[in-house]
């Protein structure tokens, strides 16, 4: 049985280095990596992404004992968005994808973008899904007010180039920076939360790992991220009470760039589920907040509770 235990920095950072594959299924092709010892499960990326950015998310899970199996989602890396254009879609490929792996059903981790296709993969699929974590996952329509300044650094090649190196080489600059982007701390809370991570070997790693994960390969994401953006807004009404599965809705109390109330949302709607908030959680809490380490710690036990 998984218990939990802590990640290293250098297992968040090789996150880069692990191999994918590529399999054919009857949705389409898939690119995935396998890392780890234990109970499978199944990671669902946000975006910008990829299976890389899934293993390094998904560290405190494998570092506890599970085997994590993270894809690509369509249009990012190796898997072509002809796979799954739309969330429907995707969650149908997912299922195939599954059920080629023989190792279903499995419980899915999905944070942030990567939220709409793990609760319709729990719901169109039960046979695939044994339950489901969803970290700061948006659950009902997301459209964005992108300004210039945000569409220049994060949605561009150069402006995310530049933002990766910012991270590496200014990491106080650049956490200040994305703190006051995503969360709705006030500056004293800012200027806390930079320090506990800058003092945080593990939660520096996180944060790299995540900006690396923008910058890295990022021509072969835009696609991807492109068809997020232009699905999420069209969400109209996901049927969450179609998922049958237990379900952990986690999300930070301070997250900006994925409000809350998209956690509440779901868990009043789907039957089998709990609400867990992390205080003062940014949209990256369940990584860099002062909770962070409780968060993982519950994540990790509620699914032990359901392998």
């Amino acid at each position: 049985m998984p218990s939990f235990a802590k990640s290293t920095p250098e297992d968040v950072g090789s996150c880069f280095a692990c191999d994918a594959r590529i399999m054919e299924t009857g949705g389409g092709l898939v690119e995935y990596a396998v890392r780890g010892q234990g109970p499978a499960l199944l990671v669902l990326h946000g975006g910008p992404g990829g299976f890389d950015q899934g293993l390094g998310l998904a560290e405190p899970f494998r570092a506890s004992g599970f085997t994590v199996v993270a894809v690509s989602r369509p249009g990012y890396l190796g898997t072509p968005l002809e796979t799954g254009v739309s969330c429907e879609e995707q969650a149908d490929a997912m299922a195939e994808f599954v059920n080629e792996l023989g190792m279903g059903p499995l419980p899915v981790v999905a944070a942030s973008a990567g939220a709409p296709v793990g609760y319709l993969l729990a719901g169109r699929h039960p046979e695939s899904v044994k339950a489901l974590v969803v970290i700061d996952g948006v659950s009902r329509r997301y459209d964005p007010d992108i300004s210039f300044l945000d569409e220049a650094f994060f949605l561009s090649r150069t402006g995310l180039w530049f933002t990766a190196f910012m991270a590496q080489h200014f990491p106080a600059t650049t956490l200040k920076s994305m703190f006051m982007t995503e969360s709705t701390l006030d500056k004293q809370s800012i200027a806390k939360r930079v320090e506990s991570v800058l003092a945080d070997p593990l939660k520096q790693a996180y944060f790299k790992m995540m900006f690396c994960s923008l910058d890295k390969k990022f021509k072969s994401r835009k696609q991807g991220l492109a068809n997020d953006l232009k699905q999420l807004a069209a969400i109209d009404m996901l049927p969450l009470e179609s998922v049958s599965c237990p379900a952990l809705v986690m999300h930070g109390a301070a997250d900006r760039d994925v409000p809350p109330s998209h956690a509440v949302h779901a868990e009043r709607l789907i039957p089998d589920s709990e609400l867990y908030l992390i205080d003062e959680g940014s949209h990256l809490g369940f990584w860099l907040s002062d909770e962070a380490e409780d968060a993982q710690l519950r994540a990790v036990e509620w699914l032990s509770e359901k392998v």
